[in-house]
Order: C-alpha cells, then sequence, then structure tokens
C-alpha cells in the first residue's frame, strides 16, 4: 500500500513517517470503523438469525460501496487540497481495488468467527442437553424401585416368616440396606467398588432365596481394587439385568464371577441362559448405564459374548 504513495523503495525509507505513511493509518481506520458501523446498523435492519446468505451479501456490498466511497473522498481532498495534484486517476483504481479487497477480507472474517462461535455455541448446548438428559436418566435410576425384586423379596419374607420365623431379621437387614444405599448415593457421581460389591452381595443373597439357592458368585477380585471407584448403583443395575433376563432353575442355575484382568476394568461373567420374555425395562437401564459411563469417562461398559458365556466388561473411575 505505501508502495501506492511512493516512488521507490528509497523514498520510502527516506520519507517514512511523513504524511503519507499517516494518511494510510487514518484510511485504514476509517475503513475499519465504516465496517464497523455497517454491522451495527445491519444488526439493527436485517438480524444475522433472519438469513445468513442474505445476510451475508449486504454485507458484501455495503461494505464495497462504502469502501468505495471512503476512499475516493478522502483521497480527492489528501492530492486536491493538500498536495494540489489534480490527476490521481491510478492512485485513485488503485487504493479502491486494495481496500476493496481488504473489506471483503474483513467481513469474510468477521463472518468466520461469527460462524465459529455459532457452531462451538450449538456445540455446547448440545453437550449441556445431552449432559442433563444423561444426569436425568441417572437420577431415574438411582431413584428406580425395581417392582419385580420388591414384590419377588416380599413373597419371600413372607415363605421366611411362616417356615424360618429365626431368618427372618437377616433377610429384612439385608433388604433394607440395598435400599438404603441407593437413597444414599442419589446425589453422588462415584463411589467405591466394595460399597457396590456389598450391595449386589446383598441382592444375590435375597434372590437366592427366590430361586432356591441356584443364584450365586464368585468374588476373585483383589483388595487393590475396592478402593476404586464406579457409577452408584451400576453393579446393582447390571445384576438385576442378568437374574430378571435368566431362565434359573434347578437344571440351569445361575453362576456368576466377577473378576479383573486390567486394574481399570472389572468383569462379570456368568453362563448365557437367557429367559424367552426379557424385561425391557431393565434391558433400558442397563443401555443407561452405557451412556453414562461413554458420557462420564473415555471408557465403555461393554457386554461381550464368549462362547456359552457373557462377560459385561465395567470401567472403574477415578476421583480427581
Amino acid at each position: 500500500m505505501l508502495l501506492l504513495v511512493f516512488d521507490n523503495i528509497d523514498q520510502l525509507f527516506v520519507n517514512f513517517f511523513t504524511r503519507e505513511i499517516a494518511i494510510c493509518i487514518v484510511l485504514t481506520y476509517l475503513l475499519s470503523e465504516s465496517q464497523r458501523i455497517g454491522f451495527f446498523m445491519l444488526n439493527k435492519v436485517y438480524p444475522l438469525d433472519k438469513n445468513l446468505i442474505i445476510r451475508i451479501l449486504l454485507q458484501m456490498l455495503f461494505g464495497i460501496i462504502s469502501s468505495l466511497i471512503l476512499i475516493s473522498i478522502s483521497l480527492y481532498i489528501y492530492f486536491v487540497a493538500f498536495i494540489g495534484y489534480s490527476s490521481f486517476g491510478v492512485e485513485l483504481i488503485s487504493f479502491n481495488i486494495l481496500f476493496g479487497i481488504s473489506s471483503v477480507f474483513f467481513n469474510l472474517l468477521y463472518f468466520s468467527i461469527f460462524l465459529f462461535n455459532k457452531r462451538n455455541e450449538e456445540e455446547i448446548s448440545k453437550e449441556e442437553s445431552n449432559k442433563m438428559n444423561i444426569e436425568y436418566k441417572m437420577l431415574a435410576l438411582k431413584n428406580y424401585v425395581n417392582p419385580d425384586f420388591l414384590y419377588n423379596s416380599l413373597e419371600s419374607l413372607i415363605t421366611i416368616l411362616k417356615k424360618k420365623p429365626g431368618k427372618a431379621e437377616n433377610f429384612i437387614e439385608r433388604f433394607s440396606d440395598i435400599y438404603r444405599y441407593k437413597l444414599s448415593n442419589r446425589n453422588t457421581d462415584l463411589c467405591f467398588l466394595e460399597n457396590e460389591i456389598k450391595t449386589i452381595e446383598d441382592y444375590i443373597f435375597l434372590s437366592s432365596y427366590r430361586f432356591s439357592g441356584k443364584i450365586s458368585m464368585k468374588n476373585k477380585l483383589g483388595k487393590n481394587l475396592l478402593k476404586k471407584s464406579l457409577i452408584p448403583c451400576s453393579l446393582l443395575v447390571i445384576m438385576e439385568e442378568v437374574v430378571e433376563r435368566s431362565n434359573i432353575s434347578d437344571i440351569q442355575p445361575l453362576l456368576l464371577e466377577l473378576y479383573s484382568e486390567e486394574d481399570n476394568y472389572i468383569n462379570l461373567k456368568y453362563e448365557n441362559i437367557r429367559s424367552l420374555d426379557p424385561l425391557i425395562g431393565q434391558r433400558e437401564a442397563l443401555e443407561s448405564m452405557k451412556k453414562a459411563y461413554t458420557f462420564f469417562s473415555d471408557k465403555q461398559l461393554d457386554l461381550i459374548e464368549d462362547g456359552d458365556y457373557e462377560i459385561i466388561r465395567i470401567p472403574l473411575l477415578t476421583i480427581n
């Protein structure tokens, strides 16, 4: 731009910081201010959320026209009034082309930033919506009372009171521990693995009365994993899902094995003895749990089929 004012490089070094360089700075400032005023006026007349393509065209047109008018008037005042030149056609065309292109790039930059910010806002809004949805589902899972488990447990309790009343107290205590655990973890994000294991042991103990002792679990987890964390009630939801969709009988008992092959995961392995009519609600609960683990960490809750067995891999999380 400066070489359009000066004749050669030598004059540029000799006359640097003279009124010629000042006029270039002033023109740049005036152009940027005219563009800013144009943004403000168009935002009032034709907002960006109305029709983006038309708004871009209008702003480009306004930028080019305002640039032509502003540069032409400024150069006329400079060359005629200050220098006394009457012929400055080449400079006028050159400056108008240069600042016209600058105006286009200025507007392109503006819309690029606008679209980038808009996309980020949409992504943030989407993430917030997903987070709220996951948290709502997790809260629903924590507060969920499995009616089948409740009914079967009460039915088992009635049988115990009739036949073995001495065991009723232990049954009631372990039954209440499960729901006490649910209530105490309604507002917590993570809990210790050892607490989850205690809860599913209570669940298996209660369910064994329903299935006449045909359900059992071997816990092969090391003590070093007990202070690891996971989402509250996740093992309980998984255990309910496995039990309710399994066809447990005297011929086909449900044998579960809890173990770990790596520090960041625990595995629940069991024989695949699926019921012909699994409960849809429990499957949805497991799917919600999968989404929760995917949302809160980069680890996934996986269901793996291994011949006649199924393995559920549950990620262990870290409290920062």
